[in-house]
């Protein structure tokens, strides 16, 4: 129970997380849109140095937020599966927890 309670505590908060990136990450895909179209449109030199600016920011911005999106959405479904695993054959899980140990083990007193 305290296994599943914990899973469940990490699964909110990256699913938070997740949301909260998803929702910056399309915020500043309509940013660039936008400063993009004021950047072909105008022909003050000051503005169009602004709007290049902020345009590289808004695509690194992209590049950041779309890295930490995928990475976030592998923890969710990871969470999700190990839950899932927990749920259906925790005997199982916690067997495996020990075989694991157990070739650890081995594999230390080896030296490899």
């Amino acid at each position: 129970g305290t296994q599943i309670a914990a899973l469940d505590e990490e699964l909110a908060s990256a699913s938070a997380a997740l949301t909260k990136t998803s929702a910056a990450l399309d915020n500043a895909k309509a940013q660039i849109i936008k400063s993009r179209a004021i950047l072909t449109t105008t022909t003050n030199a000051a503005d169009k140095l602004a709007l290049s600016g902020a345009v590289s920011k808004l695509a690194n911005a992209i590049l950041v937020l779309t890295a930490s999106r995928s990475k976030l959405d592998g923890q969710v479904k990871d969470l999700v599966s190990k839950k899932a695993l927990l749920a259906s054959a925790p005997e199982q899980l916690a067997e495996n927890i020990d075989d694991a140990k157990g070739s650890a083990e081995l594999l230390c007193a080896k030296g490899f």
